[in-house]
């Protein structure tokens, strides 16, 4: 039995500009988190926004302890990983003021977020005891510097923030309690 061999198939009315508009960049996010429940409250949201896109896109995850950015060298890669990422979660248990290495962090990919239309989200423990002043200078800071869409869990803080500005883009549900 004789099987002919047929050539790769050459689309021939599709511009290469149509194929370039139909292939769509991953979701990027980046996570930073505080300990083994700092991860755990990370994954779920990942598994939430993964659930909730189903494949619709591709999502590309960096992930980052807090120790890890202490050294100068992966802070920078951690910095560089949040500049090019649509969503920033840091997953703190909220219990004390961010260390200084980690607000560092923060200072150094913040400003370069302007004019992007990306979401900054903080993930604290049930009751964390620091939060009245830990979300409200995150929350500041991502709106004022950075003019980014600030979510968080805390019981004690308005869920989504965005000073008027259009959430549609992002599913608030995924940041809820359950």
């Amino acid at each position: 039995m004789q099987h002919k061999i047929q050539p790769p198939h050459r689309p021939t009315s599709t511009s290469s500009l149509e194929v370039a508009e139909s292939i769509q960049p991953p979701l990027k996010v980046t996570i930073v988190y505080e300990g083994q429940s700092g991860l755990a409250r990370a994954n779920e949201l990942w598994f939430k926004l993964a659930a909730r896109f189903d494949g619709e896109i591709q999502i590309a995850t960096d992930t980052w302890n807090f120790a890890l950015l202490r050294g100068p060298r992966l802070r920078e890669l951690a910095a560089r990983a949040a500049i090019a990422a649509n969503i920033i979660i840091v997953s703190a248990s909220g219990a004390s003021p961010l260390p200084a290495h980690i607000r560092n962090w923060i200072d150094a990919w913040l400003p370069l977020k302007r004019g992007r239309n990306d979401a900054f989200a903080v993930l604290l423990e049930e009751k964390p005891a620091d939060s009245n002043e830990l979300v409200p200078e995150l929350r500041e800071a991502a709106e004022e510097e950075g003019h980014m869409e600030f979510f968080c869990n805390s019981p004690e803080v308005p869920f989504a923030s965005g000073k008027g500005k259009d959430l549609g883009r992002f599913d608030t549900s995924l940041f809820e309690r359950k």
